[in-house]
């Protein structure tokens, strides 16, 4: 460990990429929330470690791990938690506990100091009064039924919320894969957890489906594609296809609909094979009103490609840390004159980097294409867009890229 005694253990990060990682430290229990993120004198946000995220960051180095003094109390924040504290004590006495025994009880930092609202719903850390097994959660779980009642309408009343829940901890392979949510609806009793968004209309249960907040725009890019109209084949003239795509990992329809709702393909084959997921998703395009230009294909999209071989000008592999798995049904399921694929991935973030995994990707694209028959075709990147930071020195990228007989190329 590092020899120091004065100020707190901070991990120092890009502001563009700042909320990404705070994220990430907190789904790994690294982020101190009991002090609030502040900017350092060089610029770079510093996100406040718990002991355990600063032996992370000496271990593996992945951090830019610095000691600094804590800033100042931001009087706003403090009023605000201190307005909500007062607020929570108040509903409790006007249920009978003491109001002396409320504020043991609960004391201003066992209460939220920030949430994620989705819809109607405000998500709270699992921390404080919300955290297995400290004194506040079995304070809170010991309450009267009316005590409780009232302790939580107080806070979704702060929060501006109809409902409260309380956000999981993301697992790492299991939930990526199939988009899982650990959220668990706290207020009130018996609440559904599904809610409505009016970014393109999307619904989802937050007990059971992520929410991709952080994919904004490349949703919106997505939207912007020229989706619409025909096109002519170049091998046959006198053949004329209407534009398709093929969404491999359709999820609850985050970039389905834009394709649909925005980018005006004229038909869109969603494959999705989590339950959860395809509920929410048959919702959304009937919400949207375009179920008569989407097809969904549950299970496993390998079992979808035999169907879809040579339907789509557009292939979304919207996976991330890796889409990989999808690259060869995405290939099958072009046109014969070829298309376009938009493939995510997780990549180091430097310029060497991007460049070798961009080159690796085309040739193995190209191989694949062989491999299908496909002989003579060429893979051209259009396009790599920089998504977001995943983790430390890992960004989310979207390869554009053109694969297609050389002729059409």
């Amino acid at each position: 460990m590092p020899p120091t005694t004065s100020g707190c253990a901070c991990a120092l990060v890009d502001p563009q990429a700042a909320e990404a990682l705070r994220r990430r430290l907190d789904d790994c229990g690294y982020l101190d929330t009991g002090r609030r993120a502040f900017r350092a004198e060089s610029g770079a946000v510093a996100l406040p470690l718990t002991a355990a995220g600063e032996a992370y960051a000496v271990q593996h180095g992945e951090l830019s791990l610095a000691f600094l003094p804590p800033p100042t109390t931001d009087r706003r924040t403090s009023d605000k938690r201190q307005r909500m504290h007062g607020r929570c004590v108040a509903a409790l006495e006007s249920s009978g506990l003491p109001r002396a025994d409320a504020a043991r009880l609960f004391p201003v930092q066992s209460l939220p100091s920030k949430w994620e609202k989705l819809g109607d719903v405000a998500l709270f850390a699992p921390r404080g009064m919300f955290e297995p097994g400290s004194g506040a959660a079995e304070a809170l779980a010991a309450l009267a039924p009316a005590a409780r009642e009232s302790l939580l309408a107080a806070l979704a009343a702060e929060a501006g919320a109809a409902r409260l829940g309380v956000q999981g901890r993301i697992g790492q392979v299991e939930e990526a894969l199939h988009r899982k949510s650990g959220a668990r609806l706290v207020w009130p009793p018996g609440a559904g957890g599904w809610v409505s968004f009016k970014e393109n209309g999307v619904l989802l249960d937050v007990c059971r489906s992520m929410f991709s907040s952080g994919n904004g725009t490349e949703k919106a890019r997505v939207g912007s594609f020229p989706c619409a109209g025909e096109t002519v084949s170049p091998a046959a003239p006198s053949v004329i296809f209407f534009r398709r795509v093929v969404d491999l990992y359709a999820g609850i329809g985050y970039f389905t609909l834009p394709y649909l709702v925005h980018a005006g393909a004229a038909h869109v084959h969603a494959c999705e094979w989590d339950e959860d997921a395809l509920a929410a998703l048959s919702r959304n395009v009937a919400a949207n009103g375009v179920e008569r230009r989407c097809t969904v294909h549950a299970g496993d999209n390998v079992q979808a490609a035999a169907t879809l071989a040579g339907v789509a000008h557009r292939v979304n592999l919207g996976l991330i840390p890796s889409s990989e798995a999808g690259w060869p049904v995405a290939v099958a399921v072009l046109l014969p004159e070829g298309g376009t694929l938009h493939v995510h991935a997780c990549v180091g973030a430097g310029a060497s980097e991007e460049d070798a995994w961009g080159r690796a990707l085309l040739a193995r694209l190209e191989a694949l294409a062989a491999g299908m028959g496909r002989r003579g075709w060429a893979a051209r990147l259009l396009h790599l867009e920089r998504v977001k930071s995943y983790a430390p020195r890992l960004n989310h990228v979207v390869a554009d890229v053109r694969l297609a007989p050389v002729r059409v190329a």
